[in-house]
């Protein structure tokens, strides 16, 4: 069986490339999650006491003048690519990261380190920890009117101004509070019914 060869590992943002590593020494891929520290009734979800982790990714990636996958050698290219790693990380932008392994989007280069050392000379070993940030989608839904005119009461008041001792409330006054009550939960179920598209 041939061997296949080590892909080189790629930051890329919208469908451009980054950069690009001559070699990639390690990597180290990892999912997690977080269990919660209390106890479980029986019968309960367990998915609702298990919370998902971003995914991270760590990798010690090599560069030096004579690049192994393409490109021109020449003096220089260590430090290019070190400012390169440290300008993705200083723009806060989300890329995409390529490894041999896995594919990970929307990932966010946090830590960037090259410990050197005399036996270096023109080379540089980067290493490079990643964190995946989950994206969600806000809906926005317009009050029903219906909820608003319920709430203010007449005079623009919207609170009780009734002070103990006063008696027992008025017929009147308690069949404003039970449209009140309908009225805002006829607008939490539009506003359900438009989260799901029902609307």
């Amino acid at each position: 069986m041939a061997r296949q060869e080590r892909i080189p590992l790629v930051i890329s943002a919208d469908g451009q490339p980054l950069y690009i590593a001559d070699c990639t020494l390690d990597e180290g891929h990892a999912a997690s999650a977080r269990v919660t520290d209390h106890p479980v009734e029986r019968g309960a979800a367990i998915t609702d006491h298990v919370q998902i982790e971003p995914r991270e990714l760590r990798a010690t990636v090599f560069t030096s003048t004579s690049p192994l996958f393409g490109g021109l050698p020449g003096e220089g290219r260590e430090r290019a690519a070190w400012e390169t790693l440290v300008g993705i990380s200083r723009a806060r932008r989300l890329v995409t990261v390529t490894t041999s392994l896995e594919s990970y989007d929307s990932m966010i280069l946090y830590k960037v380190e090259a410990p050197r050392s005399a036996r270096d000379g023109q080379s540089v070993s980067v290493a490079l920890t990643f964190r995946q940030i989950e994206l969600t989608n806000t809906l926005a839904i317009q009050t029903p009117p219906g909820v608003l005119r319920a709430l203010i009461r007449p005079g623009g008041k919207t609170k009780d101004n009734t002070k103990p001792g006063d008696g027992p409330e008025k017929p009147d006054t308690k069949v404003a509070r039970k449209r009140t009550f309908e009225a805002v939960a006829d607008g939490f179920t539009a506003i359900a019914k438009a989260a799901r598209g029902e609307l």
